[in-house]
């Protein structure tokens, strides 16, 4: 019907998803429920622009850019058509992957949890603990260490005196 059969893969399984999503023009998530799919996390760090029903925290997930193209839940027409103009429309795409790829650097740490363990479980919060910690890079570290703040998790910066830990263990495994 909309004669993209001869652009469309469906590669299944793969291990390292990784991988393979560098090699794709677009993300398109079909799903009826989501909450807040890794697979649409991994699709804007390689770049792509996400095609999805509005589903769970995927449309806040996206970049404002990609918006558009979140369709309404169950309407298979829409999902269809907002594949069919980013399948044709290579520079959209570009410029949609990219501020997808900008807000899943900014907002979206694979080291994140492992963060908010370490403050958590010490009590302690600042980026240089975090830096050393995880053995990751001032801007990181200070990254981490403002989202901890959004969420509530840590408190405003006080100067140079670390942040007053807000939630205790919320993230360990033990609780």
């Amino acid at each position: 019907r909309l004669e993209l059969g001869h652009r469309v893969h469906l590669p299944g399984f793969a291990a390292d998803p990784a991988r393979v999503l560098g090699l794709f023009d677009l993300f398109a998530l079909s799903s009826d429920s989501e909450q807040f799919p890794i697979s649409v996390v991994e699709a804007m760090a390689a770049g792509l622009a996400v095609a999805s029903p509005r589903v769970g925290d995927v449309e806040a997930m996206l970049a404002l850019e990609n918006r558009p193209f979140i369709t309404p839940a169950g309407d298979d027409a829409a999902l269809g058509a907002a594949l069919a103009v980013l399948a044709t429309a290579p520079d959209l795409r570009a410029r949609i992957g990219a501020a997808n790829r900008a807000k899943a650097e900014a907002e979206y740490d694979e080291k994140y949890d492992e963060a908010v363990a370490v403050v958590t479980e010490t009590g302690q919060a600042s980026i240089s603990m975090v830096q050393r910690r995880l053995r990751v890079g001032y801007n990181r570290a200070a990254r981490m260490i403002e989202i901890m703040e959004r969420e509530g998790i840590v408190g405003p910066s006080d100067g140079s005196r670390p942040r007053e830990v807000l939630v205790r263990s919320a993230y360990t495994e033990d609780d």
